[in-house]
């Protein structure tokens, strides 16, 4: 743990952890107000801490909860940590490093953080992400989509790509039309999202067993 006697409003103050069990390598927190007696404890754990209500549905590193003491959630403007992963255990999962992600337990829910590969060694490699907050933590390899929904994103983005290339305009046409031909494939991308969310929310809802009305005039059957 770190103790602060005391920080002015807009001060930043790290942590660093030398512990090499804790994948957490320091944390940096910026302040909102003045505070005094402020205390960081970082933990790990192989399962979820109580903190948080569900486990990430994928496949996790470590949990990493930072309790604070004398520092409110308005008190904290911003975070940012540096952590590190294991070389080893990404061989054994089949995994890159591409495939980690940092997530942050806030309002009942995992919330993926904005995360960055920084450098690597031998034994690990360390990123850097940024966060709005302190609480529990996860470090994982990113959630896949259940099987159904995969199959959805996977003939959506299919089907984008043969419109893509149907629309494709000859050598002459392609260089008097650049800029048009950008304007439509914006729009086009714009489209396919939509189509995405729409059936993956279709599957959703046909998993639960939730009647669609097909008809907007009329009213649901009792």
């Amino acid at each position: 743990s770190r103790v602060w006697t005391s920080l002015s409003a807009g001060s930043t103050a790290t942590m660093s952890i030398t512990k090499t069990e804790i994948p957490f390598n320091s944390v940096t927190f910026k302040t909102t107000a003045a505070v005094e007696d402020v205390e960081l404890t970082v933990t790990e754990s192989n399962s979820r801490p109580a903190a948080a209500k569900t486990s990430y549905p994928g496949k996790a590193y470590r949990y990493v909860e930072v309790k604070k003491t004398n520092l409110k959630d308005t008190d904290v403007a911003s975070v940012a940590i540096k952590y590190k992963v294991e070389r080893k255990w990404l061989a054994e999962n089949n995994a890159l490093a591409d495939d980690i992600v940092l997530l942050r337990y806030d309002r009942n829910k995992w919330n993926e953080l904005k995360s960055v590969l920084a450098s690597s060694d031998e034994v690990y490699y360390y990123f850097e992400a940024d966060s709005p907050g302190l609480s529990v933590f996860v470090i994982a390899l990113k959630a896949e989509l259940p099987e159904e929904e995969k199959a959805v994103v996977e003939e959506a983005a299919s089907a984008a790509n043969i419109t893509t290339n149907e629309s494709a305009l000859p050598g002459e046409e392609e260089a008097a039309k650049g800029k048009g031909k950008g304007v439509l494939y914006i729009a086009m991308a714009i489209i396919v999202v939509a189509i995405i969310i729409a059936a993956v929310g279709f599957m959703r809802l046909k998993k639960r067993n939730i009647p669609l009305s097909t008809d907007s005039g009329s009213k649901e059957e009792k």
